[in-house]
């Protein structure tokens, strides 16, 4: 078996840091539907996106009781192997799929079991986040999900500079859309079970916390499937968000 270029572990100490400097940044949809989908209090996130006092104290607090909670009823003890077994089922076949659709290899990168975080490695990190609530199948698609996120804003930066492409929320959006197209290829179909929507050809975002990306994935979309290759692809779609930019 051809061994995965994701490796699998958890830190307490990085939780309690990512966790809160995560919603001190900006989200385009909102910070209502990633409270509710994290499942963490209302007030303590409140608290850190208004920066109150003590606010990074207490988030980290809550996080410390949860991990004691799980240690306490020795709750995913074995989640990483389980996980990384999982992964090992279908790593080889979705990362020559990746490599064959997008001319590009798929970076080797760490995925972090996290207490609630679903990131995908932006700038220069190679580390994703999955969350350890997640049921076992859904984890692959997240898994899926935040590396192609990863790969698609990789793709990206290998031909265009942050002064080419002036505006993250650009990169953002593209690796947004892309995924999306790139989850619905059929070989990839085959690999997870819980991809949604999985039949739908537009509308993607429409009704979602992301709706400022369903007028450029309309466009993008026709990039898509009149491509000649992924480049091609890449390069239809950052002229056109230069001129079009998504606002969040």
């Amino acid at each position: 078996m051809v061994k995965s270029k994701l490796t699998f572990y958890r830190s307490q100490e990085e939780d309690r840091n990512n966790i809160y400097n995560f919603f001190r940044n900006q989200d385009p949809g909102g910070w209502s539907g990633r409270v509710v989908q994290y499942g963490l209090p209302f007030h303590l996130v409140g608290a850190v996106i208004n920066d109150e006092l003590n606010a990074k104290k207490n988030i980290e607090n809550y996080i410390d009781s949860e991990y004691k909670a799980i240690e306490k009823y020795n709750l995913y003890s074995n989640i990483e192997e389980e996980m990384a077994d999982s992964w090992s089922k279908v790593s080889s076949d979705f990362e020559n799929r990746i490599l064959e659709i997008t001319n590009k290899e798929l970076c080797e990168y760490k995925c972090r079991i996290s207490l609630c975080l679903i990131t995908p490695a932006w700038d220069d990190f190679t580390t994703i986040n999955i969350s350890i609530k997640n049921k076992s199948s859904k984890k692959l698609y997240s898994i899926a999900y935040e590396l192609l996120l990863s790969h698609s804003f990789k793709c990206v930066r290998e031909f265009y500079s942050k002064e080419e492409v002036a505006s993250a929320w650009d990169v953002w959006g593209f690796a947004e859309i892309t995924t999306v197209f790139m989850l619905r290829d059929s070989i990839i179909m085959k690999l997870f079970n819980d991809i949604p929507n999985k039949n739908v050809k537009k509308g993607w975002f429409k009704g979602s916390r992301y709706a400022c990306l369903e007028k450029p994935a309309e466009k993008l979309y026709e990039f898509w499937i009149e491509k000649k290759s992924f480049r091609e692809y890449l390069d239809k779609s950052i002229s056109y968000l230069k001129q079009n930019h998504i606002v969040v």
